[in-house]
């Protein structure tokens, strides 16, 4: 089993704004296998995206095994 599957690898854009130590983290995300992608103006916008992109596919993943 391949411990990095394409379908959960992610694009990062950081701003140049970007504070790693602070919740200033603003940019841009994609779904490279799906090319979904959304602009995020903090840690929770894109944690969220994440979130639902993998949750999405994991449940569409399930439905075509059934």
């Amino acid at each position: 089993m391949n411990e990095l599957p394409r379908q959960r690898a992610f694009l990062l854009q950081l701003s140049i704004s970007t504070d790693p130590e602070s919740d200033e983290v603003t940019g841009r995300v994609e779904h490279v296998q799906s090319g979904r992608a959304c602009r995020f103006g903090n840690r929770s916008e894109l944690f969220a995206f994440l979130g639902h992109t993998l949750s999405t596919r994991q449940d569409a993943e399930r439905k075509t095994e059934s």
